[in-house]
């Protein structure tokens, strides 16, 4: 299984103009296990919305281009800007410190 975190910002004047786009974006949920959302305010960038996916293993590609769509889909609002990142869960980082060289 693969895990993303997307990590967006929008500026607090523009959260009303991205709520509106909402029922209208491309909300890729097929093959996804599970996904969380979270949101904080962050100082001078606006809110800050975590987003922890889960894909089901052998989708990840499928996926990663259903999540881009989401997200460039938000494009139009001025200052919304995004980051992923993929994650290792603290058993795939357990595999690994036990991997010989």
């Amino acid at each position: 299984m693969a895990i993303y975190m997307v990590i967006t910002w929008v500026p607090f004047h523009k959260i009303e103009e991205a709520d509106k786009l909402m029922p209208r974006a491309p909300i890729p949920m097929s093959n996804i296990k599970k996904w969380l959302t979270f949101s904080t305010p962050d100082g001078k960038k606006g809110m800050k919305t975590y987003n922890i996916i889960y894909i089901e293993e052998g989708k990840v590609d499928e996926v990663q281009i259903k999540i881009m769509k989401l997200l460039t889909f938000f494009n139009e609002v001025e200052g919304y800007s995004y980051k992923i990142e993929p994650l290792l869960s603290g058993r795939d980082i357990q595999k690994i410190s036990t991997l010989e060289p």
